[in-house]
């Protein structure tokens, strides 16, 4: 959803093509509320994918509004479909993350609610690392009726050869240290056979792309990012990238704006936007902030997140005093302090990010207002690819106070070497943070398993140890104690007690909750919980279900497809899903009872089986074949 700070929202509606990324933009879709997902989550039928995602965003400089997708390829059934999560998405779901996860599909799109998060898997894609390579590629493609009115030499100078220093490739290297070196080529243009009136479909272009720039003698296979540069058309956005992906790639519309290709190739190493609480594109210390023809330095947050300064050029401050931090620009052999002060924000387990800004190289194009003064930024601090935020530039004698943690901040003095300033921290108790590991057993009916509780007392570093009673929970007739239930902890640090649950000895198969709670009689704030699962495990499993019957093929003329329904499998734990088979192929898998094939022609007749698997994985026989035919005209695929 695209949302203006007046509060007026519009979607860009993006659809996939084959198994890569085709993005349509429309700018009359209304945003999607939360009465619209629960709608459509109702709507679509229960369904499990496991696959890779790429995460893409589209930035539209014009209207200040941007989108962000994440597609997932379904290792299984090879379809692609768009995840939409009740909430905001993880944090760190970025461009190769592999994920497993359940929901409920309507259409192309998978809805996954709150409640469905509890059974996700995410293998996270790493960070860009700071020193592996960067060649790139910058391909550019005419339309019939429009060209690209940049020429290829100036592009290679915005890129990577600029006389004057100004380069994306000067940008990256100075900020990273010399440990980001973009280097490449640049080919083409070459001419499409598509028009600059053609619907926004960058996913089919920048594929023929590619087809002509390899027959021309380029070797994709050797570059780690990929940038078409097309001319202005239907796309509404002046750049579009994936976030991280290896190769990543980055669409722009916008060809003579530097800016623009600073911005999508930050995209490209996992940066997101650079934001004020108020507007997603107004730090203008940054990037990744609204696109000119400057490139201003990256701020503190983006060049901690891609591990571009080490141990002495990062602090971390929870203790009253007061902190020196050198320039954020400057080399950091000549700094005299640490060039990033990081303090944690224990009620939403962020931190702020002081730095002091001087006219330094590229920081010479950032938000001048801001040179002499300490910069406050909030971010997550863990590398995920998620907004930075800058709060505020202190001059001398200014403060920054964070009542709910207790936290403030002065800016004493300045001058060309370091900014001094004053950290204080009071008590500012919070909620503790409480996860359970593994936060799913197994076992059999009768038999004890344990899990590890971790508690993180989350209070500020000026309160006192916290005393935290734990309690536990089980079904009924469970038995489930606790190594220790009481643990006094000391502001953010973790104790670890152990948890023993013992199902009771007729506990039916299937999975049940469990749960800790945390109290403090004393501090009101330190209340929390936490729940994992136990699956208790029928006897060894080794009848496979009965055949599903009936099976029936319905051809429909009108809507050009063939409707296969069954009967419901039996088996003696319980039937998990059904697999269709289609001219002894298999076309579906489904814990339904039903499936609609579209990929059918007229005249053509096809052959449907049918066959139920349990949890153990045991198959059933196939049921009887039905033959089905598409009568009339017309083709469907």
């Amino acid at each position: 959803m695209n949302c203006t700070p007046s509060g007026r929202c519009s979607v860009v509606v993006w659809t996939l093509v084959a198994a890569s990324v085709a993005m349509i933009a429309s700018t009359n879709v209304a945003g999607q509320r939360r009465s619209d997902f629960v709608a459509a989550y109702e709507r679509g039928t229960p369904a499990s994918v496991s696959g890779v995602v790429t995460t893409v965003v589209g930035d539209d400089f014009a209207r200040r509004r941007s989108e962000q997708r994440h597609l997932i390829r379904d290792d299984s059934s090879g379809r692609t479909f768009e995840l939409r999560f009740e909430g905001a998405a993880p944090a760190r779901l970025r461009s190769g993350s592999r994920v497993t996860l359940r929901g409920r599909a309507h259409e192309s799109t998978i809805y996954v609610a709150a409640a469905d998060g509890t059974g996700m898997t995410i293998q996270y894609a790493p960070a860009a690392a700071a020193t592996s390579g960067h060649r790139t590629i910058v391909i550019l493609a005419n339309f019939r009726d429009a060209v690209v009115t940049c020429t290829p030499q100036a592009i290679t100078d915005m890129m990577f050869t600029d006389p004057n220093g100004r380069s994306v490739t000067a940008l990256y290297q100075e900020c990273s240290l010399g440990q980001v070196m973009i280097t490449g080529d640049v080919v083409g243009p070459y001419t499409l056979d598509a028009a600059s009136t053609d619907p926004c479909n960058f996913n089919a272009w920048s594929a023929s792309a590619d087809s002509m720039a390899t027959a021309g003698g380029a070797d994709l296979t050797t570059y780690q990012h990929k940038v078409y540069v097309f001319p202005v058309g239907q796309c509404v956005a002046a750049g579009y990238s994936t976030v991280g992906g290896n190769p990543s790639s980055a669409w722009i519309f916008q060809c003579s704006i530097r800016g623009v290709y600073a911005h999508e190739m930050g995209h490209g190493l996992t940066l997101d936007h650079a934001s004020t609480p108020t507007s997603e594109y107004d730090d203008l210390t940054d990037p990744m902030a609204m696109s000119s023809g400057a490139l201003p330095g990256v701020n503190a947050p983006h060049r901690h997140q891609l591990g571009w300064y080490g141990p002495s050029g990062v602090r971390v401050v929870d203790q009253d005093g007061s902190y020196d931090v050198a320039p954020l620009a400057q080399d950091p052999a000549t700094a005299v302090a640490p060039q990033i002060l990081m303090i944690r924000k224990p009620d939403t387990g962020e931190y702020y990010y002081l730095s002091y800004r001087l006219p330094i190289g590229f920081d010479r194009s950032i938000d001048g207002s801001f040179y002499y003064r300490l910069s406050v930024h909030r971010y997550r601090g863990d590398g995920s690819s998620v907004r930075t935020y800058r709060l505020a530039g202190l001059a001398d004698g200014e403060r920054f106070v964070d009542q709910a943690n207790g936290i403030t901040v002065t800016m004493v003095n300045h001058d060309s070497t370091r900014a001094t300033a004053d950290v204080t921290f009071a008590c500012a108790p919070a909620a503790p943070q409480v996860t359970f590991s593994p936060t799913t057993v197994s076992g059999t009916a009768g038999a004890s398993q344990t899990y590890t509780v971790s508690v993180f007392n989350n209070d500020g570093a000026a309160c006192p140890a916290g005393n935290f009673a734990l309690g536990a929970a089980a079904p009924a007739g469970w038995t489930a104690s606790l190594s220790t239930a009481s643990l006094s902890i000391a502001p953010r640090t973790t104790v670890q007690s152990t948890l023993t649950v013992g199902p009771a000895t007729g506990a039916a198969a299937g999975s049940y909750p469990v749960s800790i709670s945390v109290t403090d009689p004393t501090v009101p704030q330190h209340a929390a919980s936490a729940s994992a699962t136990f699956t208790v495990l029928a006897p060894t499993d080794a009848t496979p279900p009965s055949a599903p019957s009936p099976v029936n093929a319905t051809p429909n003329t009108k809507l050009r497809r063939i409707s296969v329904s069954w009967g419901r499998a039996s088996d003696n734990i319980g039937v998990y899903g059904y697999r269709v088979w289609k001219n002894g192929v298999i076309a579906e898998v489904t814990p339904g009872t039903s499936f609609a094939d579209t990929a059918v022609s007229a005249g053509q007749s096809y052959t449907y089986a049918v066959e139920a698997y349990d949890a153990a994985g045991n198959r059933s026989p196939l049921s009887v074949s039905v033959t089905a035919t598409l009568p009339g005209g017309g083709k469907r695929n």
